[in-house]
C-alpha cells in the first residue's frame, strides 16, 4: 500500500497525471481503493520556511558570534548548520519525555506535515524567539495570517 502527503497543487496535479498514465497503459484495470484525507490543524509550509529561512539563520549567526562551539567554523546558512541548529534547538524546545532508567530522557519531536499541529509549532517559534533574544538576536514575528494560521 501506498501513501501519499500532498501539501500544493503541483504535487497533486503531478501524482493524478502519472496515476492516469499509468491506467492508460494498462490493459487491464486493476480495482483501486483510495481514501483522501484533509490535513487539519497541521504545521503550515510557511510556518516552516520561517523557521528554517529566517529563525535558524538568525540564531545561528547569533550563536557563531558568541562563540558557541557547536557552529564553529560554520556560516549561517549552510544547510549542515541548519540541520545542527535544528536538532538542538528542538531537543532543548520541542521534545517528548520518556522514561530511561530512573530519569527521563529527552526525544525531539517531529516538526513535519501530519505529525505536527500548528499551535505546536508556534510554541514551538515563541521558543525560538525567546532563545534569540536571550542571545541578543531580535527576531520579527510574522503575523499570523502570514504563518497560515
Amino acid at each position: 500500500m501506498a501513501e501519499y502527503e500532498l501539501h500544493t497543487k503541483q504535487q497533486a496535479v503531478k501524482l493524478f497525471t502519472k496515476w492516469a498514465n499509468a491506467i492508460q497503459n494498462k490493459a487491464d484495470f486493476e480495482p483501486k481503493l483510495i481514501t483522501v484525507e484533509e490535513f487539519k490543524d497541521s504545521v503550515s509550509l510557511a510556518q516552516q520556511r520561517y523557521i528554517f529561512g529566517y529563525c535558524y539563520p538568525n540564531i545561528i549567526a547569533g550563536e557563531i558570534e558568541l562563540g558557541n562551539a557547536l557552529f564553529l567554523g560554520m556560516k549561517p546558512g549552510q544547510k549542515h548548520a541548519k540541520e545542527r541548529a535544528h536538532y538542538w534547538l528542538k531537543y532543548q524546545y520541542h521534545y517528548e519525555e520518556a522514561p530511561e532508567g530512573s530519569g527521563l530522557q529527552r526525544i525531539p519531536k517531529s516538526l513535519e506535515f501530519g505529525r505536527c499541529k500548528k499551535d505546536e509549532v508556534s510554541t514551538y517559534i515563541e521558543s525560538l524567539h525567546f532563545h534569540a533574544a536571550n542571545i541578543g538576536i531580535h527576531l520579527v514575528a510574522p503575523d499570523k495570517k502570514e504563518l497560515g494560521l
